[in-house]
């Protein structure tokens, strides 16, 4: 087969690995990355290749292509100002169209649905969906390994004088984005009850039973705002306004805050500080917050994405049980195949089945495969790794400075945050493959987040800067060498983690 070749011939470079993943959600952005960049940028991922085991992925792109894409975007970004607030108002502009999709809609209400409506609001998030993952994988594609943004940006620093031992501590000053994050917002405003049940002098106690109807309301009112934060997905779909309601009464009764506008006001001092002391232009300033500003983009992103997983999964669940077709299926469907569902045959359904165990995934833009046979899934892994594991370091990017001790507790699924819920206390070091803001609640109590994956602007890098908490991104290794229960120490203003 010609396409099998040209997947053998390809040198591969890896670039994600997901979690509580799924083919159906993925193939959206995987055909719009590798087909759709040409329209602004000049040049696009000629072949993408994605690799499933369960709900496991790990994806790859043609090294080559790859760093000549990234190499393009970042002269756009730091060359083009309109350009630069382009992708964020695109950004922001799809993700609100997205969470507003399903704004009207009772989530029971689905089950009294026809067929026609529930493609038709399929098909409404699908094409939105589309134009916000364009837009958001732009901001991805930057952060190509061999050449990323961060890079460059720390090329400025070295040519205004910036000390090679102090240019990440000085970097991480650097990201400064006075906008606050969805993630901000929400800490925002339950700091408003807070405050006012300290100037009330209510009893926390009595909040939950309605006694104190108005406290009740406020804590309602922006729980339907931000619940969806919360949302780990189709494996642990609840969403529970009990959490709120512990996490106000704790802090009342801990004297805690759940919001310090100080923080970000000491983060401006030490972004003009370090203006100041390296005497960084004006314009490199802009593409330094533009930056930043990034992750508040994405934060809006998310949370759109979740909201909209939330609705998606009770479509899905409701065609399951419609057509008595197991959800994992469906999940491992492509979209047209999904339209299909009330006339699918059983041999369709049973090639479909083969992905839900192992699969790969290839996309060149003219031919699409889907390849579940053994023989040809062993010899391409064969030609697609991640790096070897380094035991005797784990180091990354600093994407919040500090130092913190602590004990390691592991957390790469949906799945187990109600457990580590029972075991998690204040203080304990977070560590995760992938940055997922959805673990919102342990992030809250950690002494420190470390990371394998991402960069300084990814979903967990900006709410650790906002919650001035010690935070490591990007190790590449660190769930593979540290152990559930390790003592560590994680030293942000050197970027390393230390098995103490």
């Amino acid at each position: 087969m010609k396409s099998v070749d040209e997947i053998l011939q390809t040198d591969w470079g890896f670039a994600t690995e997901n979690y509580d993943d799924d083919f159906h959600t993925d193939i959206v952005f995987l055909r719009i990355i590798e087909n759709e960049f040409i329209l602004n940028s000049g040049k696009r991922h000629k072949k993408i290749l994605a690799k499933y085991d369960g709900t496991t992925s790990q994806l790859f792109f043609s090294r080559k292509e790859s760093s000549d894409l990234s190499e393009q975007l970042i002269e756009l970004f730091v060359r083009n100002s309109e350009w630069r607030r382009n992708i964020h108002l695109q950004i922001r502009n799809y993700a609100n169209e997205l969470a507003q999709v399903f704004d009207e809609i009772d989530i029971e209400d689905i089950h009294s649905w026809n067929l026609e409506m529930i493609f038709a609001s399929y098909k409404k998030q699908h094409t939105i969906k589309q134009h916000l993952y364009y837009w958001g994988w732009i901001a991805e594609t930057m952060h190509a390994s061999n050449n990323s943004i961060e890079t460059h940006l720390k090329e400025y620093l070295v040519s205004f004088g910036v000390p090679a031992e102090k240019i990440d501590i000085v970097f991480s000053d650097l990201l400064f984005c006075p906008l606050p994050t969805v993630y901000e917002q929400e800490q925002m405003d339950i700091q408003v009850v807070i405050d006012y049940i300290r100037e009330n002098k209510k009893d926390t106690l009595q909040m939950k039973d309605g006694m104190i109807s108005d406290i009740k309301e406020m804590i309602c009112n922006f729980y339907d705002k931000y619940k969806y934060l919360y949302y780990h997905g189709y494996r642990n779909r609840s969403l529970n306004i009990d959490s709120y309601f512990s996490l106000i009464q704790e802090c009342i009764e801990k004297n805690r805050d759940t919001y310090c506008p100080t923080i970000k006001e000491q983060q401006r001092v030490s972004f003009d500080l370090c203006c100041r002391k390296y005497m960084i232009s004006e314009n490199i300033q802009k593409i330094f917050m533009s930056y930043a500003e990034l992750g508040v983009s994405k934060s809006f992103r998310r949370f759109a994405e979740l909201k909209n997983f939330y609705y998606l999964d009770a479509i899905i669940s409701e065609l399951s049980c419609r057509f008595s077709i197991s959800e994992k299926i469906i999940r491992f469907m492509k979209p047209e195949e999904l339209f299909s569902i009330p006339t699918i045959d059983e041999i369709t359904l049973k090639k479909i089945e083969l992905r839900t165990g192992k699969m790969l995934y290839y996309y060149n833009g003219k031919e699409e495969l889907v390849l579940t046979d053994e023989w040809t899934i062993n010899t391409i892994n064969k030609l697609i790794t991640k790096a070897d594991i380094n035991e005797g370091k784990i180091k990354g990017s600093i994407a919040c400075s500090g130092v913190a001790y602590g004990t390691v507790h592991i957390v790469n699924k949906s799945t187990d945050i109600d457990k580590m819920k029972q075991i998690f206390k204040s203080g304990d070091i977070l560590v995760s493959y992938e940055p997922n803001p959805d673990f919102i609640e342990l992030i809250r109590k950690s002494g420190a987040i470390v990371t394998d994956q991402g960069g300084i602007t990814c979903h967990v890098a900006s709410v650790a800067r906002e919650l001035n908490i010690p935070c490591i991104v990007g190790t590449e290794f660190a769930t593979s060498v540290l152990k559930e229960d390790d003592f560590v120490m994680v030293d942000a203003n050197n970027g390393v983690v230390l098995v103490k």
